[in-house]
């Protein structure tokens, strides 16, 4: 896919000089047939636009304002069910339901059964869960699929006009096919065509999508556009129509072949140099010929009209669809609004944008394109555009793609919408969504998440309320359905609700992760692809992920790593393959609260952290007597895990942390050297709320004063790495759920002493170890051995707090050396 460079044009404000001017407008030759004179202009205000219009006023001349819309066909938008499929439920839970009725968002969970919505907001239970395909939301934003109501699969990306007519018809076909999937994978479910390269490809790919045959969104099919050999923009892509029999002719032709709409080229282009934007291509017979003809048979007609004459001649004779309508004048918003229930506009905002301010890499630069018009028309535009939002005229983002400097995959235009036109980030996706659905004709089924409406829907990493920006392009569309089926999904969102004793593998939920498309989100490439993500339901609200590597050569044992904070699962980058490469079975989880794992209210107590480890190990995984190995915090949850669990385990390894409850520390947290000074996070961390305000959108920089403040090797972070560990904490509620496994330490100390107390000390294996330059290492041994009878105590060389990053193959050695000699060998 071709990228186009963002070029930073110029904060837009609206000249009032180059407005068009409402006080002088002239009717159209046509017009001058009626005897009656225009209606009074009114005043310009300090926009350059009329004042409010006076229902009063009279009415416009030309065109029969109280005319009732034709009866159009409702076009067909289904698409096929596999066999099997028709029940099918798919549950997203914990999300920030968007549901385009108008109303904020709120959390709920949805539920999806074969191709519609059938539960919305409300919590579903376990059972429901249980038989449902489970996708966990994490507060991430659920919302209808986009509509883009300027859509043309066929325009082939190409530097030049003529260069949309160029390719064959076989490769055409199979662009197009690309272009469908490529709307898809940015979120967009619905599609109005908005022209054909060539005749029959719109057909030929919307039935291929209803017939499940190939990727894309609900799409009404268009055919070439029509106008007069002369008023042609690109010859190679029109269909010349001079006489009203020509139009008649074509428009039974089309609808013969099975169109959806017709286009009709009703003004110029300025990139063509040859017809101004003002300029009208088609006489007013042929444009009444052809909308007849259009609406006897049922379709719609949609029209590229820039001049004002042209959207006139779009409200004369029943126009259902305006693209652009740039110079719309005073007299023609009045008409227009008060055919606003009827009418649609989808103005290409971003066509006018792109051909402004970066197209110059492709031949057009700015400067050419201002001295033919296009700032003008911009400026004009955008006055016009706002009018006629604030008069309720339904305004459709679509932003008339497919050339070099607009290509497939850049779709950006509510953001336009917001930049440029003042719509609030809400209305700019109700019109992509709620009016969506209207303009596909189908509004009680499309563009809402509502109960008996398509599951039609997108999962945003965000909230777009807050940046728009998040639903340009793909890179924030974490998932895609449309039909009730699954698109496109972020690997890690791939997940399976379980019962205590069933298999992930033999649910065949374990996938690997592979090279993901240009179009999708892509996979870590640094990972070979023998790494498995999965993840599981410990409880109902609970899902925990896991990395999950399985040696070449297995000697039996498996090594379940348990990481600290702030960190993930990825903190055993360095050691997992080393691990597998000596026989391990290696698998890493993310705690709750951390990673790709839920970030639940509480359960941060190492008790219950621990006890969703050992139901991902025993009843999921089905891991037999593992040896269970935790660093920081992650050692922490580790010895609650031996304590409450030891009969399932091999052995221990515990690094680099204070366990609560041991006299070890009490001491260390009550003496003034650390209390003050390497422990003094113990206590900024437990206090409610403050820390979350203090470290928002400061994350990187608060958590690299972790990492250089324990470490001895300062470069054992790549930049990519801290990068890595802040995009995981500064999510929704990242920060917080890290913090809350320090809340929860005094409620750690009573129940560490509770249990010793009853139960007394571990009677397996212990492997206690340390940084050589960490302060831990004067006391870790002893600290172990107040809960362990078995204790082997060792250090990592050239080694600070980070031993798995700092030196990660001594930590392979003395990891594997223990549990040879303590596990293997007995």
């Amino acid at each position: 896919m071709i990228q186009v460079q963002s070029v930073p044009h110029p904060p837009f404000r609206f000249d009032a000089s180059v407005a068009p001017s409402y006080s002088k407008w002239v009717p159209p030759k046509w017009m001058l047939q009626h005897t009656s004179a225009p209606s009074t202009p009114r005043n310009m205000n300090q926009n350059g636009l009329g004042e409010p219009w006076d229902p009063k006023r009279p009415a416009f001349h030309g065109v029969d304002l109280t005319k009732p819309a034709p009866t159009l066909r409702v076009p067909d938008v289904t698409i096929a069910t596999p066999e099997g499929e028709e029940t099918k439920l798919t549950a997203f839970v914990d999300v920030m339901i968007l549901d385009s009725t108008g109303k904020q968002p709120y959390r709920g969970d949805v539920l999806v059964r074969g191709q519609r919505i059938a539960k919305v907001g409300e919590r579903l239970t376990a059972a429901e869960l249980r038989n449902a395909r489970v996708i966990k939301g994490d507060g991430r934003t659920l919302m209808a699929g986009l509509t883009d109501a300027h859509t043309h699969f066929t325009w082939n990306n190409s530097g030049s006009l003529d260069g949309l007519a160029e390719l064959p018809a076989e490769e055409h076909t199979l662009f197009a096919m690309r272009s469908a999937k490529t709307f898809l994978d940015c979120g967009y479910t619905s599609c109005v065509g908005a022209a054909s390269a060539k005749q029959r490809i719109d057909v030929v790919i919307r039935n291929a999508i209803q017939a499940g045959d190939i990727p894309g969104p609900r799409y009404l099919a268009n055919g070439q556009e029509m106008a007069p050999e002369n008023g042609a923009l690109i010859k190679g892509i029109t269909r010349f129509i001079e006489t009203t029999e020509d139009a008649r002719a074509a428009v039974e032709e089309y609808s013969a072949q099975g169109i959806d709409q017709i286009k009709l080229s009703m003004s110029g282009e300025e990139i063509t140099e040859s017809l101004r934007a003002e300029d009208v291509t088609i006489p007013d017979d042929v444009v009444a010929a052809a909308v007849e003809a259009a609406h006897e048979l049922g379709m719609r007609v949609c029209s590229h009209a820039r001049s004002d004459e042209s959207i006139v001649q779009c409200l004369q004779y029943g126009v259902d669809i305006i693209y652009h309508a740039s110079f719309i004048s005073d007299s023609t918003l009045y008409a227009l609004e008060k055919q606003k229930d009827r009418v649609f506009v989808a103005p290409a905002l971003n066509w006018l944008v792109a051909t402004l301010y970066e197209a110059a890499a492709f031949g057009y630069p700015t400067s050419k394109a201002e001295s033919v018009g296009y700032a003008r028309e911009l400026e004009v535009a955008v006055a016009g555009l706002k009018e006629m939002h604030r008069r309720g005229i339904k305004v459709l983002p679509g932003g008339d793609y497919g050339f070099a400097w607009t290509p497939h995959g850049t779709y950006r235009d509510l953001e336009l919408f917001v930049e440029y036109l003042g719509f609030t980030p809400m209305e700019a996706i109700l019109s992509a969504t709620a009016l969506g659905g209207e303009i596909m004709m189908h509004p009680h089924e499309l563009g809402k998440v509502l109960p008996g409406y398509y599951a039609d829907l997108i999962l945003v990493d965000g909230n777009p309320l807050e940046d728009i920006k998040l639903l340009t392009g793909h890179k924030n569309i974490d998932f895609v359905m449309i039909n009730g089926r699954i698109h496109k999904e972020r690997p890690k969102d791939r997940e399976v609700w379980l019962e205590p004793g069933e298999s992930l593998i033999r649910e065949a939920r374990q996938l690997k992760l592979q090279e993901a498309e240009a179009e999708a989100e892509q996979a870590n490439t640094r990972e070979p692809s023998h790494w498995v993500h999965g993840a599981a339901f410990v409880e109902p609200d609970v899902k925990i992920h896991y990395l999950d590597i399985q040696p070449t050569k297995p000697n039996g044992q498996t090594l379940l790593l348990i990481h600290g904070f702030p960190q993930t699962s990825y903190e055993w980058r360095h050691v997992v393959q080393p691990f597998a490469d000596r026989g391990y079975r290696v698998v890493c989880p993310d705690y709750r609260g951390a990673g790709d794992s839920s970030r639940p209210a509480g359960g941060y107590d190492k008790m219950t952290m621990s006890r969703d480890l050992h139901l991902l190990a025993r009843d999921h995984l089905k891991l037999h007597r593992p040896v269970v190995l935790g660093h920081d915090i992650g050692s922490m949850v580790a010895v609650c895990y031996a304590l409450q669990f030891e009969d399932s385990i091999s052995a221990l390894i515990c690094t680099e942390a204070p366990q609560p409850g041991t006299k070890q520390y009490d001491l260390v947290t009550r003496d003034d050297e650390y209390t003050y000074g390497l422990f003094y996070h113990f206590f900024f961390h437990a206090q409610p709320d403050i820390p979350e305000l203090l470290t928002q959108g400061k994350e990187r920089e608060y958590l690299s004063s972790f990492y250089d403040r324990f470490c001895h090797n300062g470069g054992f972070l790549t930049d990519a790495d801290v990068d890595h560990f802040t995009n995981d904490f500064a999510r929704a509620g990242g920060m917080r759920a890290g913090f809350s496994t320090f809340r929860s330490c005094l409620d750690d100390r009573l129940a560490f002493r509770k249990h010793i107390d009853a139960h007394g000390k571990l009677k397996i294996p212990v492997l206690a170890m340390a940084g050589e330059h960490s302060k831990m290492s004067e006391w870790l041994e002893s600290q172990t051995k107040e809960f362990a009878d078995n204790v082997t105590f060792n250090q990592i060389t050239r080694a600070g707090h980070w031993l798995a990053e700092e030196n990660p193959g001594e930590f392979v050695e003395k990891v594997t050396g223990f549990v040879q000699q303590h596990v293997l060998n007995q």
